[in-house]
């Protein structure tokens, strides 16, 4: 076995709790948060003088009153009168303040983010720096990418540690690597990652104007190796065919579903850039029956980018079914296992796949 599902409600404890996997997505354009946060305090600390002024001047005027004598009445409302209108113009410019201040938190999440994940470098250019440094004639690149809320850390911390157990087997063997915390489909849901960063790993040349990666693999955030004797290139030469472009194994459930792609090995050809440019192309089609579309389906049961990769498949002339190598989910000799072992199992989640494991 080479690969295996790791269970999303394992206790992150039976790993090490060691996080030192060189993560790429860490930086932040600087500059541009400092700015935004200065001129945020700029703002606010007019708004308090503003008002501050406002009450200063307002409890000045009632101490004032209390020393005027009776026969200053008259004059003293017409002050009254004066600071009515003094207190309307602040009031105002404290709502111009506010305004300001929402209209420039609104400026920061939309041109401040959009600006620094353009300071975040892109799957293809890190791969690419990789294959600067260390070139090789057949290389094989290997990816992930995962993004989940400030409430998951648990999960965050589960992801970055298989991460780093991706990136000691690719370490082992020479093979690029990298791992990506955000979704690099934006806007459509992070499962469209990996179909992303594939059509964008198959157009990167090295700097002999050749195929940066030679083969492609896609690995889930939650997949680890378990064999790490059995080399991606034996897993590759044992399953492929001439016609191999795309090599995925099959769904728990051949019936249902004929294949996973928890797992896509993705040849560097046209044949394969026209598949997953067809794929990816399909996204935004609407859910037979849904009001959703495979790019925004929140519901996991939509099945996503796999389930338009399933129709892509059947549509597809027995010849061209070739194109795309559907592989068993266990073999005793190159065992691509995208579902739970038992052995990973939270027995309380999903007893069907614990029974339908023991039948294998």
């Amino acid at each position: 076995m080479i690969f295996t599902n790791v269970d999303r409600k394992i206790s992150i404890q039976n790993f090490k709790d060691d996080l030192s996997l060189q993560i790429g997505s860490d930086a932040i354009c600087e500059n541009v948060s400092n700015f935004v946060i200065n001129f945020l305090s700029n703002i606010k600390e007019l708004f308090n003088l503003t008002f501050q002024g406002m009450f200063y001047e307002r409890s000045k005027l009632n101490d004032d009153s209390k020393r005027q004598p009776k026969s200053q009445d008259p004059p003293f409302q017409l002050d009254q009168e004066q600071l009515k209108y003094s207190v309307k113009k602040k009031i105002a410019l404290g709502i111009m303040v506010l305004a300001g201040m929402a209209i420039t938190g609104a400026f920061y999440n939309y041109a401040g983010n959009a600006l620094i994940d353009a300071s975040i470098p892109s799957i293809g250019d890190v791969i690419e720096a990789q294959a600067a440094q260390s070139p090789k004639e057949n290389s094989i690149c290997v990816f992930t990418s995962f993004e989940y809320p400030k409430d998951k850390k648990d999960r965050m911390k589960l992801s970055r540690m298989v991460a780093k157990s991706h990136k000691s087997y690719c370490d082992k063997y020479g093979y690029y690597y990298h791992s990506v915390e955000r979704n690099l489909a934006e806007p459509s849901l992070p499962y469209w990652s990996k179909i992303k960063g594939t059509l964008e790993l198959l157009d990167k040349k090295n700097i002999q104007n050749k195929n940066l990666c030679n083969w492609i693999v896609w690995v889930d955030d939650d997949m680890v190796f378990t064999n790490s004797q059995v080399k991606l290139e034996d897993v590759i030469n044992y399953y492929k065919t001439e016609s191999s472009n795309i090599i995925v194994a099959q769904d728990s459930i051949p019936s249902i579903a004929p294949l996973n792609t928890g797992i896509i090995i993705t040849k560097n050809s046209q044949i394969a850039k026209k598949i997953m440019k067809a794929v990816w192309d399909r996204r935004n089609d609407r859910i037979f029956g849904s009001d959703y579309t495979y790019s925004n389906c929140p519901n996991q049961s939509c099945f996503h980018e796999q389930e338009v990769l399933t129709n892509y498949y059947q549509e597809l002339s027995q010849e061209k079914k070739r194109y795309i190598t559907i592989v068993p989910q266990r073999d005793l000799n190159r065992n691509i296992n995208t579902f739970s072992r038992e052995s990973h199992l939270d027995l309380d989640r999903n007893m069907f796949l614990v029974r339908h494991e023991k039948r294998i």
